[in-house]
């Protein structure tokens, strides 16, 4: 409802709960985030995105919501390993993999995989931060094209020293307009990492950045 985050903050909780509605899961995350409607809450913010995450279209309901709604334990506990034994066959996202893979996939269900990596990536909401975790997360929206989850991979991926992988996942958040992917590019080719060094690339980067009003690149 314009003009009325309170209220409609409301409606999309009567939405997520008793409709069980994916994109009202989804913009309860923002409210929480972004403190619209309600006060900022990190913690609150990750569960909503989690939960729209597991959302099954196919049978009409969510994966996950005894954990999520009422034991927090479990997943908090994932949440403060760096890395776990056999990650990749963990049955958790064995099964985000196949929501992932769905052809009816929304794009409030894109977005929270988003969300919930760069919460994950940042330490918001959670115990503390999970590149492990994070980078799965991010993986997922980065599969279907979402720009955010493009430049916040290829800053993980700088993070972990996974430079050329970065520099990919950089290039294709910059070609999206993304300004941070471009002063990330800029970076790299002014350095020479993971890509052939490159002043003219640098200051074409730089430029776009500027253009977009990012003033971290006006330095």
């Amino acid at each position: 409802i314009e003009g009325n985050p309170k209220q409609a903050f409301k409606l999309y909780k009567k939405c997520a709960i008793e409709g069980n509605n994916v994109d009202a899961m989804y913009e309860l995350g923002r409210c929480y985030e972004t403190g619209c409607g309600v006060h900022k809450d990190y913690a609150a913010a990750f569960r909503w995105y989690l939960t729209a995450c597991y959302y099954n279209s196919n049978e009409d309901e969510s994966y996950g919501d005894d954990f999520i709604f009422n034991d927090y334990s479990y997943y908090y506990q994932e949440c403060q390993m760096a890395y776990f034994h056999d990650f990749d066959n963990h049955p958790d996202l064995k099964l985000l993999k196949q929501i992932s893979a769905n052809k009816n996939l929304k794009q409030s269900q894109v977005n929270s995989f988003y969300k919930v990596g760069m919460l994950l990536y940042r330490g918001y909401g959670v115990p503390g931060r999970n590149i492990a975790r994070a980078q799965f997360f991010l993986q997922l929206a980065c599969e279907h094209n979402h720009i955010d989850a493009l430049c916040e991979h290829a800053y993980l991926l700088f993070e972990c020293q996974y430079i050329e992988f970065c520099a990919d996942c950089a290039k294709k958040a910059a070609k999206g307009g993304n300004p941070y992917s471009q002063l990330l590019l800029a970076y790299l080719y002014h350095e020479g990492l993971g890509v052939e060094k490159s002043i003219p690339k640098f200051e074409l980067y730089i430029k776009e950045a500027i253009k977009m009003d990012l003033k971290e690149a006006q330095y």
